[in-house]
């Protein structure tokens, strides 16, 4: 046989092979670019049911929610009222607690109801929630977790922490188990959540810490402080509900709140990472 002849056989047989794995490569691109395009749909549906499932739970517009959080604008004044109801306990002593200042911000509605949402400048408060009193998951020596327990804080994105984001904090009933959550706004694949309100801060500070490639960022899980339960109105409402007494194990709150800590305030992390 013709040596030229062979050679020209071969490649035939080699071109043949070309084009039949250029057409193999094409069906996969579409194959490829159809899962791409399934995902993505996916994707939008899942963030669009997350909205909606915020808007539902969440008692305030989401997007006045934002605005408050961002450029928190005082409330109308707390109208004077009987000196009985100025000289409310905060752990059963006789002084006025220092922290209660807050409760000015608060408007009341009748029959000593506080009108929600109260946007006490760090973090706006959405929904008290209610005591589960026959469970004692949900409270400890120095905190009650309420469920149902809504509220946003403005602090650091997890993936850009120069930038700022509104976070959605919740807590919910899980089978008889607290579930806390920290839902960074827009951005539903980095949900925070867990059996304690630690869990989730350490998650979050852990998140930035990564992402602005700091190695000796001090993680210092604050998460009862982070979603706001040391507020001194927020601990007034909760000891104003009528079964607040029921609960077993609670014997007072904890007040040592600093609003100034990297770990809960956006500018004292900004001065911490990039000065």
């Amino acid at each position: 046989m013709d040596p030229n002849e062979r050679y020209k056989r071969r490649y035939k047989k080699l071109k043949q092979r070309i084009k039949d794995l250029v057409i193999e490569n094409a069906a996969l691109c579409d194959e490829v670019s159809e899962m791409q395009e399934t995902i993505a749909i996916a994707r939008e549906e899942r963030i669009f049911l997350l909205k909606r499932l915020i808007q539902h739970e969440n008692p305030g517009d989401v997007i006045e929610l934002v605005k408050n959080a961002e450029n928190p604008n005082p409330l109308p004044p707390q109208k004077r009222g009987p000196k009985k109801k100025d000289r409310s306990l905060l752990n059963g002593s006789n002084s006025r607690p220092s922290t209660s200042s807050a409760l000015s911000q608060a408007t009341y509605e009748p029959q000593n109801k506080i009108a929600l949402p109260i946007n006490f400048g760090n973090f706006v408060l959405q929904s008290i929630g209610e005591l589960m009193t026959d469970n004692v998951n949900f409270h400890n020596e120095n905190w009650i977790y309420p469920v149902g327990y809504i509220a946003t804080r403005v602090y650091a994105h997890p993936k850009n922490p120069r930038k700022k984001c509104v976070f959605t904090c919740k807590i919910l009933n899980n089978s008889g188990v607290p579930q806390f959550q920290i839902i960074p706004d827009s951005e539903y694949d980095h949900v925070f959540f867990g059996e304690s309100a630690n869990i989730c801060h350490i998650g979050l500070l852990e998140a930035i810490a990564t992402s602005a490639e700091l190695k000796n960022f001090p993680i210092r899980p604050q998460g009862e402080k982070f979603f706001g339960l040391c507020n001194a109105t927020i601990m007034q409402m909760l000891q104003n509900k009528p079964n607040f007494k029921r609960l077993q194990n609670f014997k007072g709150f904890v007040v040592n709140m600093n609003d100034t800590d990297a770990t809960l305030n956006f500018d004292s992390l900004q001065k911490l990472i990039y000065n």
